[in-house]
């Protein structure tokens, strides 16, 4: 299990579906397992949570780097 401080929240990163920036803040989307179904659940962080994620994320996301590989998509 990996997980990640971020302010007041610990995040489990293995249960993130995406990342998304939103007015400001992150946006973060878990898939929670459930009996039948996985259940979606989002986590907004702002301001310096969400900056000390960003960076994390800059320096331990793997292959961003590489769009050909499908990883970082221009919007």
């Amino acid at each position: 299990m990996l997980l990640v401080r971020a302010g007041a929240y610990t995040i489990n990163v293995e249960r993130v579906l995406f990342f998304r920036e939103d007015k400001g803040g992150l946006e973060i989307t878990f898939a929670i397992p459930g009996r039948e179904n996985a259940e979606l659940y989002t986590l907004r962080l702002k301001g310096k949570d969400a900056e000390q994620l960003r960076q994390w994320l800059a320096r331990n996301a793997e292959g961003t780097e590489r769009p050909e590989a499908g990883f970082a998509l221009g919007s």
